[in-house]
């Protein structure tokens, strides 16, 4: 999906000349397949995305492709122009180099085409440091205010801290001001701290972050309130389980509670087990 949205329809454009299906036949013929799990995703059969790490790696390689490892880039510079531009003679055009990346190491490197692919600030830890801000900034392209996406959604309230560790499959709605913004389903996993998984995971893209003051924005942008909603029977609507469970806990022993929750899943079968509690 574009998560972004931008105006210019570049998603599409990518799309047009590499489709879904050209990228499965690609994997398909580098020896990897893959199938059609729930949600749409395709995934390899190992299960493991080292799998596409590999064939990637290998396919880059056998096609001319040099990887230099744990060197990082610091600096990269636009240092002249094409021999079309320059109206040059003389000069093979694989020698017109236009751009130098200085690595960490003191070691640079000069290319005549350059793709800054260094991801967010996702994860500081593995090297999505954000650096790939200040690369195309020099070089004069607009940067799209960065937001949280595609992550786990953290909240106070104190109740989640007996759910860590529970995963449950069933739907989630995302509220602000009681009005619903969108909808998932999936497994949902309690973190804790609150609520993960990639049904929640797609929420995120329609929420708004706090963000300081910077340049481009004068005010800090405080964060919005937002409510997730859970619902771990969506094949019933809300008053049909309200009377189901009704009748099932009229008079019901504690035992007969524990023999009812196994119909349920993870966090419903936890708040049954703790009715009395409630």
């Amino acid at each position: 999906e574009d998560y972004n949205q931008p105006e210019d329809g570049f998603v599409d454009t990518v799309f047009d000349v590499f489709s879904p299906e050209d990228t499965l036949n690609f994997f398909r013929g580098c020896g990897m397949m893959a199938r059609l799990e729930d949600g749409g995703r395709y995934y390899p059969y190992s299960g493991q995305a080292a799998s596409l790490v590999d064939i990637l790696k290998r396919e880059a390689e056998r096609r001319g492709c040099r990887f230099l490892l744990s060197d990082k880039a610091v600096q990269a510079t636009l240092i002249g122009r094409d021999d079309a531009e320059l109206g040059g003679k003389g000069r093979s055009r694989s020698a017109a180099w236009r751009f130098s990346i200085e690595l960490k190491s003191g070691r640079k490197v000069l290319c005549s085409r350059l793709v800054i692919a260094c991801g967010g600030r996702a994860g500081l830890k593995t090297g999505s440091t954000g650096d790939g801000y200040g690369f195309a900034k020099a070089f004069g392209h607009t940067l799209a205010a960065p937001r949280p996406a595609l992550t786990a959604v953290e909240s106070d309230d104190v109740f989640l801290a007996d759910l860590k560790g529970v995963r449950s499959k069933g739907g989630v709605s995302l509220y602000r001001d009681g009005a619903k913004l969108a909808e998932e389903s999936g497994e949902i996993q309690f973190t804790g701290s609150g609520v993960s998984g990639i049904c929640v995971f797609n929420l995120t893209r329609h929420m708004e972050a706090a963000r300081p003051a910077g340049h481009n924005r004068k005010t800090e942008q405080q964060a919005a309130l937002y409510e997730i909603r859970c619902d771990f029977v969506p094949e019933l609507r809300h008053s049909q389980l309200a009377e189901l469970l009704s009748a099932q806990l009229a008079g019901a022993e504690a035992q007969d509670i524990q023999d009812m929750a196994d119909w349920l899943q993870g966090a419903a079968a936890w708040y049954l087990q703790n009715f009395e509690d409630s």
